[in-house]
């Protein structure tokens, strides 16, 4: 993200990153503002470690991507 970044000149104020699973630690590690939403065992426990906001989302089910028939 940063050599991207820096490529383009882009230069933000604040970067917020979200995310459910453990599989985006990086990108979270990386922002400015963390959100676990809906997360996974052992991203919640990370996002408390952090102190990062946790964001349940009741009844949240996603069943398909885009694009996925």
């Amino acid at each position: 993200m940063r050599i991207i970044m820096k490529k383009n000149q882009i230069e933000p104020n604040l970067i917020y990153g979200y995310s459910d699973s453990i599989n985006d630690l990086a990108l979270l590690q990386f922002v400015d503002l963390a959100f676990a939403v809906n997360p996974d065992e052992k991203l919640r426990k990370i996002a408390k470690d952090n102190g990062w906001k946790i964001i349940v989302v009741p009844n949240c089910v996603v069943d398909s991507w885009i694009g996925d028939s």
